[in-house]
């Protein structure tokens, strides 16, 4: 009677190198999976910047282009003069706008003088004070926000950092500026080379001092 060939099995060693080819290419493919995740997660962040970054510059420029000039500069709170509107060469408190970054909330927010609407003519008048162009405007605008006499409107939001990225002689001197330029971190803090500059040029730019 013809016997049936035998079939042998794997020996151990073959066993075992089966098993670590296996684990070697699952390691592989959850590496690989993970460096694909990584990728899109920072494309996805790339991206949300990106559009976070058009739309700061966007919204900056339209509060900063339109001024007649900056007249105090500090990260946390930007002083402009929208212009001359009652032509008399002086800067009054409805003339001001401030941009102003609020550290526990994230926000940039924009800020003016408004006067309550029952006020009347004489009233609007003599809260509407006039400084010179070296008056403290972070004391203006603290005397303001205190009379409850300031309107505010969320700028910008989702910002971990700001920081104004202008050279320091920019800074001191911020009326011969004809820009304003801010480094904005949106995860993390700013180092070095970090954050996203947003630079807005103020087309009207002129000195209140050659104004009048």
């Amino acid at each position: 009677m013809r016997s049936m060939p035998r079939h042998r099995g794997m020996s151990l060693a073959e066993l075992l190198m089966a098993m670590s080819i296996t684990v070697l290419v699952g390691a592989g493919i959850v590496a690989m999976m993970e460096s694909i995740g990584r990728v899109l997660d920072e494309g996805r962040t790339q991206r949300a910047e990106t559009i976070a970054s058009a739309t700061a510059a966007s919204r900056l420029s339209s509060v900063v282009a339109p001024s007649a000039c900056a007249v105090e500069l500090s990260p946390r709170l930007v002083t402009l003069w929208s212009g001359d509107i009652r032509r008399d060469g002086a800067i009054q408190a409805s003339e001001l706008v401030w941009i102003r970054f609020e550290t526990d909330s994230g926000t940039l927010m924009v800020e003016k003088v408004r006067f309550p609407d029952e006020y009347g003519s004489l009233e609007r008048s003599d809260a509407d004070q006039t400084f010179e162009i070296d008056q403290d405007f972070a004391a203006v605008h603290a005397q303001y926000e205190q009379q409850g006499h300031l309107e505010s409107k969320v700028l910008l939001d989702g910002i971990e950092d700001i920081e104004l990225a202008m050279a320091e002689l920019d800074i001191v001197s911020p009326t011969e500026q004809g820009r304003v330029a801010w480094r904005i971190g949106w995860n993390g803090s700013i180092d070095v080379n970090g954050g996203t500059v947003i630079a807005c040029g103020i087309h009207a730019h002129f000195n209140p001092e050659e104004a009048q």
